[in-house]
């Protein structure tokens, strides 16, 4: 169907469609007893402009009689122009149109794109039970579309079944808020280490959204080796050859304009085989004290974890034995806590990892100290151990200059005699009743231990 108002047209003798398509509206019009065709324009180029109460036409033949039938008093026209409207999806849309002089003429509506007739006068045509029709004052009729969904889009259009019929016609334009489609969008994303990683996030929306992605901790997103950005834009998120520093929680952020902004979290985990990491792998300990020992382990996907004896003897918590695990993405912390230690428990103890990837393990070897002696040798100073010693080098400290750098064995003895600064401090502090010499002999403990 085509619009009249304010526009020109043209309809050649060649145009049979064109002609076609208004037969067939009037045709509608005279089921309902009140329209007439239009045979006598048939060959006819017809241009039709009206403002308001005045309505112009001319033909290249009849002029005459054309204008004596279309200027007639008992002609309608529309006393108001209807406006394009763009309406949120889930509100209403309302087009007035507003009929002068209508007598015995009838107004109707359709939908231009799909030629659906929604209402002839009173009588509503279609279905949709979302559209309604209103008439007040026997002039303006207003068609209704309640809850507007995004297929309601395009144009409608009023007709009288004038000859030739008037109408005009009016956009409506549906904004709809961003949707992330959870089905064309990427779940939980696994892959191995050194592999590509792709995720997806699918935004719709009228007009279309924006995506832009970001980390959930809020860190930067690695690239490459020597890319690192706060975000980045589009609908995929590729990262060529991932490492576990990939793996973590992504917001993938649609955004159109209209509220609200929608957001879709996608995890990347990143499958590692395991890898067991000890700090100290000698720790010193006099009986009767707690020993804590500790294994840092990275793996993906989780894993069984235990301690052992040398022997093999699994590890289990009683009374003296207690054992802790913390788990943070790919991280693991193996805690395993002897209190109080006894002769026996003075041995080599075993972490375990083990996941589909692989196995790990470290070792610890827990020492007994049982005293610390500063011995005195003439003018020399020597610190070593009684009982089970760590190392055979006794340290000199009257001959230790500033330059000189502790070899294995020495820093041995002292993170093995010291079990941390506080035993070291308050060993130095016990010293303040010695001698000159022994004092000296104390400070430089202290600074060795802050170094």
């Amino acid at each position: 169907m085509h619009s009249y108002t304010g526009k020109r047209q043209s309809l050649s003798s060649g145009s049979r469609h064109y002609q076609k398509g208004i037969h067939q509206s009037l045709q509608r019009f005279d089921d309902y007893g009140s329209a007439h065709r239009v045979n006598d324009f048939s060959g006819n180029q017809i241009r039709v402009y009206q403002r308001y109460n005045a309505v112009h036409v001319t033909t290249s033949r009849n002029t005459r009689q054309v204008f004596q039938e279309l200027l007639r008093n008992d002609l309608p026209y529309f006393a108001e122009t209807i406006e394009n409207i763009t309406v949120a999806m889930g509100r209403d849309a309302i087009f007035p149109c507003v009929v002068n002089n209508l007598t015995n003429y009838k107004v109707a509506w359709l939908k231009e794109e799909t030629h659906s007739l929604l209402s002839i006068h009173d009588k509503l045509i279609t279905r949709n039970y979302r559209i309604s029709l209103s008439e007040a004052m026997d002039k303006r009729w207003t068609l209704r579309i309640s809850s507007v969904q995004e297929s309601d889009t395009g144009w409608y259009m009023c007709q009288i079944n004038t000859v030739p019929m008037l109408s005009q016609k009016a956009y409506l334009h549906v904004v709809v808020p961003p949707d992330i489609s959870d089905e064309e969008s990427s779940g939980d994303v696994n892959v191995r280490e050194l592999e590509n990683a792709t995720l997806i996030c699918k935004a719709k929306g009228n007009p279309h959204p924006s995506v832009i992605w970001r980390r959930e901790d809020g860190g930067e997103i690695i690239m490459s080796s020597s890319s690192r950005v706060n975000s980045v834009t589009g609908e995929i998120l590729f990262i060529q050859r991932v490492t576990r520093n990939h793996m973590g929680h992504y917001l993938c952020i649609a955004s159109n304009g209209l509220p609200p902004t929608v957001s879709k979290r996608v995890s990347l985990y990143v499958h590692i085989p395991p890898r067991v990491l000890v700090p100290h792998q000698l720790i010193g300990i006099m009986q009767g004290q707690e020993a804590v020992l500790t294994c840092n382990a990275e793996v993906y996907p989780k894993a069984i974890s235990y301690w052992t004896t040398a022997k093999g003897e699994v590890i289990s918590e009683d009374n003296r034995f207690n054992i802790i695990f913390t788990e943070s993405e790919y991280r693991i912390t193996m805690v395993l806590r002897i209190n109080p230690v006894k002769v026996e428990d003075f041995r080599k103890y075993k972490c375990f990892i083990r996941n589909s990837l692989g196995d790990a393990e470290g070792s610890i070897l827990l020492q007994e100290i049982s005293a610390v002696n500063l011995e005195s040798r003439g003018d020399r100073q020597t610190l070593s151990t009684r009982g089970t010693l760590i190392s055979n080098t006794p340290l000199d400290f009257t001959t230790l200059q500033t330059s000189q750098k502790l070899t294995k064995q020495h820093i041995a003895i002292l993170d093995t005699v010291f079990v941390n600064r506080s035993q070291a401090i308050n060993k130095a502090a016990s010293c303040s009743s010695l001698r000159v010499l022994r004092m000296l002999t104390c400070l430089i403990i202290i600074i060795i231990i802050h170094l």
